[in-house]
């Protein structure tokens, strides 16, 4: 009898012990899928905050990053000394043309291209931002000529005359002028964000203006653009004695979040827990 019963509860052991494994094992997979489903923050490809004091060209970033289309180490070309840091923002001068940062976008990403501006000249002077197909340097006709940029927004200090706020797309020759929306007026500094997105065949561009779209997703004309640099810049109307357009900040460019090699063996390995918990059941 004593064997009979001492066998019953070695056997009912034998039975309970795979079933506490897998409930562990599940509970850890649950936990390893929760950790690896949580949504990451966007990786930051570029950031310039201008907390330095000096002249902008040849300078390096706060952060740059040798991966999706960035480059590590690089540093700003512009229209020679004339955009200069204080140590809370780049101030754009009086010369005509752009500052600029080498950048190849890779196809399956979105990429998000903001900056802080403040166009503060009376005139027909503007500030630009895009994606552009040329380096930065000094232009007779300004930034839209001197980056040739595509997917690109202007503000302009003035709301008297001509358009404030307008989106290009491009990227058709002269690209930097084509499919042009105006967009409104705006005063003062705002953030103004572009949006990227190299997953289908024919890339798209998004306006963003304080996190507000303000010119709807849209499709390249005829094809993707050739973007080698993301540029701010300036296009100085006045002859004689010009002010200067205003001033940037807070120049950032970040890609969506791709999980970590650890994260993908983290949902692969619970993917297999939750599995083998099928299978024995």
């Amino acid at each position: 009898m004593w064997q009979a019963m001492t066998g019953s509860r070695r056997s009912s052991k034998a039975r309970s012990a795979p079933r506490r494994w897998i409930t562990l094992l599940t509970l850890a997979g649950a936990w390893t899928l929760g950790r690896a489903g949580a949504a990451p923050a966007d990786t930051i490809i570029y950031h310039d905050a201008f907390s330095r004091s000096g002249i902008l060209e040849g300078s390096a970033p706060d952060v740059t990053l040798g991966a999706y289309g960035g480059t590590r180490g690089a540093t700003w070309t512009t229209p020679g000394t004339g955009y200069t840091t204080d140590g809370t923002h780049c101030t754009l001068t009086t010369t005509n043309g752009g500052a600029s940062l080498p950048f190849l976008p890779q196809a399956g990403h979105v990429y998000t291209l903001s900056v802080g501006e403040d166009c503060t000249a009376p005139s027909l002077d503007f500030i630009g931002l895009g994606y552009s197909t040329a380096n930065g340097g000094t232009n007779s006709q300004g930034y839209h000529y001197a980056v040739n940029p595509s997917a690109w927004m202007l503000m302009r200090g003035s709301t008297s005359a001509y358009e404030n706020l307008s989106c290009y797309s491009g990227p058709t020759s002269p690209g930097c002028l084509t499919n042009q929306q105006v967009i409104g007026t705006a005063t003062g500094l705002h953030t103004i964000a572009i949006v990227l997105d190299t997953h289908p065949a024919r890339w798209t561009a998004t306006w963003y203006i304080d996190g507000q779209v303000v010119r709807a997703t849209t499709a390249f004309d005829s094809q993707n653009p050739n973007i080698t640099t993301i540029s701010f810049g300036s296009y100085v109307e006045e002859t004689t004695n010009p002010p200067a357009p205003g001033y940037v900040d807070s120049f950032t460019l970040t890609v969506d979040a791709i999980p970590e090699p650890a994260a993908l063996s983290q949902m692969a390995l619970g993917g297999l827990i939750l599995l083998l918990c099928r299978r024995r059941r």
